[in-house]
């Protein structure tokens, strides 16, 4: 059984502390952090609410002290934090409850809030912007792939033109215009159009041409003057072009083919591209050192032989009287 003193003489009970206000001490804490944006500012006032008054108190007078010495940087944005920016960061990493409370607004505030797409209506700021510090360019080429139409010619050069009306391919996130539609003026040299005029009439072939480009205010598009031009077949043809040329009377080898049958085997051309004249014996680089025998007819050759006659001691001359 529990039994409580009276009170001594004299001695007067003290009343318990009336409740805090704490939208008033987050009001207070708000500007002494200088935040005056009301989402922060009610940001702050849940922070009270759900870690404490002292955890924030005692949060803020390290803030005030950290502010007089220099501040608080940011790694990621490499700049000075604001004093409410040290708060929230030292508030973090003093309170777990603190933390997760504000990675989870962060997040719910990334998905709400999220920028709306750029839109090409939108460039002209950031082309102004961009305009006041240019780079400079060291080489500007453009490729067109298509078929012409009319081709009006002149004694040094032709003049054709291209419209471009499909939709590119573009990575995620970048500004199209509406229409794409653009108009491409091809001036090309009569040496170079003299090369692929015939082969551009077949409608299994397509002009490629590539370019020096400029505005044309002419044509309301691109001008494109022509520094190469060819066409997919003449492509094709120099791919193939780029093949190991076969001797005069040889054929190429198929793969898996026997290297070792003496009615195919050819002359020293012929083997060192893999290919084959047949009807012929013996090569002439056999007949010449009888040593290239054995390996034209897939035998190793005997290495110790090669060593023996490097070492067989020379032939002693005969001495005159």
């Amino acid at each position: 059984m529990v039994s409580i003193d009276p009170p001594a003489p004299g001695h007067v009970l003290q009343e318990a502390p009336p409740p805090r206000d704490l939208g008033a001490l987050a009001r207070a804490l708000a500007d002494d952090l200088g935040e005056s944006d009301p989402e922060v500012r009610q940001l702050l006032k849940k922070l009270v609410k759900r870690v404490g008054w002292s955890v924030c108190e005692q949060t803020r007078d390290d803030t005030s002290e950290i502010e007089a010495s220099g501040g608080l940087w940011s790694v990621s944005e490499k700049k000075r934090r604001s004093k409410g920016g040290t708060f929230f960061a030292l508030l973090k990493s003093r309170s777990v409850m603190a933390r997760d409370f504000l990675f989870a607004v962060q997040d719910k505030k990334g998905a709400v809030a999220a920028d709306p797409p750029f839109t090409w209506e939108q460039r002209g700021e950031l082309v102004r912007e961009t305009v006041l510090h240019r780079g400079q360019v060291m080489t500007a080429k453009l490729t067109l792939i298509g078929r012409p139409e009319k081709v009006v010619q002149r004694q040094d050069f032709v003049v054709t033109s291209l419209e471009y009306r499909g939709a590119p391919s573009l990575p995620k996130g970048l500004p199209l215009p509406k229409s794409t539609r653009t108009t491409y003026t091809v001036y090309i040299a009569a040496k170079q159009w003299r090369k692929v005029a015939a082969l551009v009439q077949s409608p299994e072939d397509q002009l490629i041409v590539e370019g020096f480009c400029v505005p044309d205010p002419e044509s309301g598009g691109i001008a494109v003057f022509a520094q190469s031009v060819t066409t997919k077949v003449l492509q094709r043809g120099k791919f193939a072009e780029g093949q190991e040329p076969v001797a005069a009377g040889c054929r190429r080898l198929e793969p898996g083919a026997d290297r070792s049958d003496r009615s195919h085997v050819g002359g020293a051309r012929c083997r060192g591209a893999g290919l084959t004249s047949p009807g012929s014996a013996a090569s002439d680089g056999e007949r010449a050192d009888p040593r290239l025998a054995p390996a034209a007819r897939g035998r190793r050759p005997d290495p110790g032989s090669a060593r023996r006659r490097r070492r067989a001691p020379a032939a002693a001359a005969p001495r005159h009287p």
